[in-house]
């Protein structure tokens, strides 16, 4: 297997912004740089897990994805093995746990309950009406809350509200993805997601809403918080990412399924620029 099927298998990229996640914790905890060892062992496990919660999303939906006619899932296409997912996914979840040991015990403790429902939503929460969505957005707002705990062992109210903003996100994000995979989850899986419930275009706007609601929050840091209390760095890069959004809302509602697709990579480089913000805003 290639690095670049490798990082496509893994989404390598999201296990990035979710470690990135826990270092902003940590950072908007303490008010500086934990110890270089402490704040590498923390950050490397929620990469390693969400590493391997991809890998094994990928590997239980192979049939979902060829329906969806997702060629671009290694899986699918071929270019990696059901062998070569099933290491990675093995390495990722007992590493990512051993490695939160190592950091204290209630990483550990977070990591083991992360990975858990990682596996649980792959197996059948994702099936479900909201329930693997709300997990999906869950895994975007805990790395915040992590790296804060393990650290000081309390939540920030500027932590409170990002994570509450991420949460947020990644809810609009994955209801998003669910509309645009109704076909392939109903014919492989026998799911009953929220937009077979409710409709995809009436997900959408629920998407639309959630967006809304994190683009209008993100500015109370900004203006009451007290790490990002008129934070310029934090504004002009929290309002680029809000500009994708409302983009992303802009057109997902005009033209519906049809942008869907756009809409998942266009809401990963506002949630890039968002992170970014976060963590230049606590530095600056």
């Amino acid at each position: 297997m290639d690095v670049e099927v490798f990082f496509r298998l893994t989404r390598l990229e999201h296990a990035v912004m979710l470690s990135l996640a826990a270092i902003i914790g940590e950072i908007v905890a303490t008010g500086a740089f934990p110890p270089a060892g402490f704040l590498l062992l923390t950050a490397a496990a929620p990469f390693l897990i969400g590493m391997a919660s991809f890998a094994l999303n990928d590997l239980l939906d192979i049939e979902t994805d060829r329906i969806n006619k997702r060629t671009d899932r290694p899986l699918v296409s071929g270019e990696a093995s059901k062998g070569e997912a099933f290491d990675i996914i093995a390495f990722g979840f007992i590493a990512g746990n051993l490695v939160a040991l190592l950091a204290s015990w209630t990483a550990f403790l977070i990591a083991v309950i992360f990975s858990t429902f990682a596996i649980l939503y792959s197996l059948k929460l994702k099936d479900l009406p909201l329930a693997g969505n709300v997990y999906i957005a869950c895994t975007l707002a805990i790395p915040f809350i992590y790296g804060a705990l393990v650290v000081s062992g309390t939540v920030s109210d500027d932590l409170a509200v990002i994570s509450t903003m991420a949460f947020l996100v990644g809810l609009a994000r994955e209801l998003m993805k669910t509309a645009d995979d109704v076909e392939g989850d109903k014919a492989a899986r026998k799911a009953r997601t929220l937009p077979m419930v409710i409709g995809p275009y009436n997900t959408i706007l629920v998407a639309s809403a959630l967006y809304v609601l994190a683009i209008v929050i993100s500015y109370f840091p900004f203006l009451s918080g007290t790490t990002y209390r008129w934070s310029w760095p934090y504004f002009i890069l929290i309002t680029f990412a809000n500009s994708v959004f409302a983009l992303v809302i802009y057109n997902s509602v005009l033209h519906g399924l049809k942008f869907l697709r756009r809409a998942r990579n266009l809401s990963l480089l506002a949630l890039g620029a968002g992170l970014l913000g976060f963590l230049v805003g606590v530095l600056l």
